[in-house]
């Protein structure tokens, strides 16, 4: 296993298992600039296995665990001698898509003492063109003072193994884009909302609000206000945990509906194995 060095390095990674032109099946998708914090931050890795390559980045206890490879075969094969290096090591692997999509897949991973940590669905819905901006002067968007205290927020209220909680630095970057929604009283953060935009899509990251303070509007102030920003572009969406019936139902109520697409979020914790 070596670290990797650099975007390019990753790209030829990526390339070099293209270029065997024996097929190519993968759950790794670049993101120049979060990838790049991870390899500045030393935690992004791979490992290159017959005609696959693993990209492992370390996180504190676990291992996040991504694939390219050319087909079922070879990675099930390459997955059984990659384990046998990394026996005492906890993974985590997401596969996403539709569910017929995935199923092949899957039984890969449940064939080699894997089991369904988590399962998350995507939600989305076209966008109103005649939603109004809320003036509230609670609400404004965080600056990079703020960013500090919604990490601490994030990291003791989401699961890390199958929320993907972001670096600093990525949340800095979101507050300088005005990206992030926070709500305040008395310049105490309660509630936020981190979003990503382009020309056609809304994507809803997080939507917190303290537990202290629920029940007080805060969460439908930050979403409506989410939805405003977002006026121009043409759909909406957001990962929502399947089991979550409370939040599925508030986001069916502003009009969200299932996708059909799934992220599975798969585990080899043998911890988690007496739940299945």
């Amino acid at each position: 296993m070596d670290k990797v060095i650099s975007i390019k390095k990753t790209i030829e990674l990526i390339s070099e298992i293209r270029n065997l032109r024996k097929g190519f099946i993968t759950n790794f998708y670049l993101d120049e600039f979060k990838h790049a914090i991870w390899i500045q931050k030393g935690d992004f890795y791979y490992d290159r296995v017959n005609d696959t390559c693993f990209f492992i980045k370390k996180d504190k206890g676990f291992w996040s665990v991504f694939y390219c490879s050319t087909d079922m075969n070879e990675l099930e094969n390459s997955l059984k001698l990659f384990e046998l290096t990394n026996s005492d090591t906890v993974i985590m692997i997401d596969i996403v898509g539709n569910s017929e999509q995935c199923k092949d897949i899957n039984k890969i991973f449940f064939r080699n003492g894997f089991y369904e940590y988590c399962l998350l669905v995507r939600m989305s819905k076209m966008t109103q063109k005649d939603c109004e901006e809320i003036s509230n002067d609670r609400m404004d968007f965080a600056n990079q003072f703020d960013v500090k205290y919604i990490l601490t927020l994030l990291e003791m209220y989401f699961d890390s193994r199958c929320e993907q909680v972001p670096y600093l630095e990525e949340l800095e970057e979101y507050a300088k884009s005005k990206r992030i929604l926070c709500y305040k009283e008395n310049n105490e953060t309660l509630g936020f909302l981190i979003f990503e935009m382009n020309k056609t899509t809304l994507y809803l990251r997080y939507w917190f609000v303290h537990p202290e303070h629920r029940d007080k509007k805060i969460g439908s102030a930050l979403l409506n206000r989410f939805f405003y920003e977002g006026k121009e572009t043409r759909r909406q969406l957001f990962w929502v945990i399947a089991d979550n019936e409370n939040a599925i139902k508030r986001y069916a109520h502003y009009g969200f509906s299932n996708e059909n697409m799934y992220d599975y979020v798969l585990t080899n914790d043998k911890n988690e194995s007496a739940n299945y």
